[in-house]
């Protein structure tokens, strides 16, 4: 993610990754910017497969990425 990070600060020196904060449910991603957040959620999906959802913010600029892929079994 800190490399996508440094992509888009080339075009953007504005969007940064505030946080990454890990918990039993997954890990949340901080950003400054909506741009960000989706660049990040493309990339998830891209680079892993899986589910990604989007949902904005009429009132904010705010949006949230959720992603999320069933974990493999390993035998």
């Amino acid at each position: 993610m800190k490399n996508e990070e440094e992509k888009e600060v080339d075009h953007n020196p504005l969007d940064r990754i505030m946080g990454i904060i890990e918990d039993k449910g997954g890990v949340r991603v901080e950003t400054t910017s909506e741009s960000l957040a989706v660049h990040l959620g493309r990339m998830l999906y891209h680079s892993y497969g899986g589910d990604v959802e989007y949902k904005f913010s009429d009132e904010q600029k705010l949006a949230r990425v959720f992603w999320h892929r069933e974990k493999k079994e390993v035998k």
